[in-house]
């Protein structure tokens, strides 16, 4: 026999299985092969080369890659195939999406070199961990989509669409969802809505007691104010306000600088605005506690705003009104002395007539 021929005899003898143990990250997975001659005897402790390539039931394998080991004492390999080195592709990248077994291409050099004499290929049946739609990446063999003692990991080139065709994000979802153990299965979010259930942070892993925390930037286009109701129909011991400008004259602006502003999320540099204790003791309900320190929440300034501007209207129309009598008493006491001078005039110079007015 040839030593093409015993090669090939012997890796025909090579017997492959895919074990179902626990995949790592990017899906390797074991293969076993026991080695044996071409007349069926182990080679235990010999070094081989082991060349393993995946591809789809048609077309050409996309990924390669080599393992030069040494079989055990009964002649065994143990591999983790997407784990040997890599010569076409990367195993991070194959396409497991198929609607057919995959391929799996097997050669080897029994010299542990490189002239590899190749197996009939076999296959790969793909189980599914979770089915999304039938374009789902999530093949058992691939572990691109794996469940790790009950937790999931996604590689992270693969997007996942529900309700989608082609998603282009991470997650595209069409329609409305629902976010909290409370809120799940038993609320309907608005159409293509969001419902969440606990605190949003936004640019921060600390959201702490607020519902929603945003560090950084936030805009409303169009502008304006958060609304609130308002309606009458809504309230009851409607008054008016009273003492607005006294009250917003009791207020201290300053300038300040906080001491740790990263750590509260706050903008560092010289702030303008109160300080909570001062403004505590004038309007209370703009005060409020969180997480052990004061925080201030303007409410109601718009209305305070207004009366006391019209508090001011007030002021001054009542001092233009004064300032009016004041000038009409000015000009009459004007007109007045100028007749007086005149007949005084007149006096000094003995043009005064003779019943001149006394």
């Amino acid at each position: 026999m040839s030593l093409r021929s015993t090669l090939f005899a012997s890796a025909m003898a090579v017997v492959g299985a895919l074990s179902a143990q626990p995949f790592t990250p990017y899906g390797a997975f074991s293969y076993q092969a026991v080695v044996r001659d071409a007349l069926g005897n182990a080679l235990p402790n010999q070094l081989v080369n082991l060349r393993i390539g995946l591809g789809p039931c048609i077309g050409a394998v996309t990924y390669w890659e080599t393992h030069l080991v040494t079989t055990d004492d009964i002649g065994m390999v143990n591999l983790r195939v997407g784990q040997g080195t890599p010569e076409v592709g990367t195993f991070e990248g194959y396409e497991w999406t198929s609607n057919c077994p995959h391929r799996l291409e097997v050669q080897i050099d029994l010299t542990g070199g490189t002239s590899f004499t190749a197996l009939p290929p076999s296959t790969i049946s793909a189980a599914p961990y979770s089915i999304i739609s039938r374009y789902s990446r999530t093949m058992m063999d691939s572990a691109l989509v794996v469940d790790l003692f009950n937790e999931m990991y996604v590689h992270p080139d693969y997007r996942f669409g529900v309700g989608v065709d082609n998603p282009v994000n991470k997650l595209d979802v069409e329609g409305a969802a629902v976010i909290g153990a409370s809120y799940g299965g038993t609320n309907t979010a608005p159409a293509n809505g969001l419902l969440v259930q606990g605190n949003v942070g936004i640019g921060t892993t600390t959201p702490g007691a607020f519902n929603l925390l945003v560090n950084g930037s936030a805009a409303k286009p169009g502008g304006g104010s958060w609304s609130n109701s308002s309606d009458l129909r809504l309230k009851k011991n409607v008054a008016p306000l009273t003492g607005s400008l006294n009250t917003l004259l009791g207020l201290r602006g300053v300038t300040f600088e906080y001491k740790d502003p990263v750590a509260i999320h706050e903008l560092p540099g010289t702030r303008i605005g109160f300080i909570a204790q001062e403004v505590e003791q004038v309007l209370p309900d703009w005060v409020e506690e969180v997480d052990g320190y004061k925080r201030l929440t303007i409410r109601g300034f718009e209305a305070l705003a207004v009366e006391a501007l019209r508090e001011l209207q007030a002021e001054n129309t009542a001092l233009r009104a004064e300032l009016e009598t004041l000038r009409g008493q000015q000009t009459r006491l004007m007109s007045a002395l100028e007749r007086t001078e005149a007949r005084l005039d007149a006096i000094e110079h003995g043009t005064a007539p003779a019943n001149a007015e006394r």
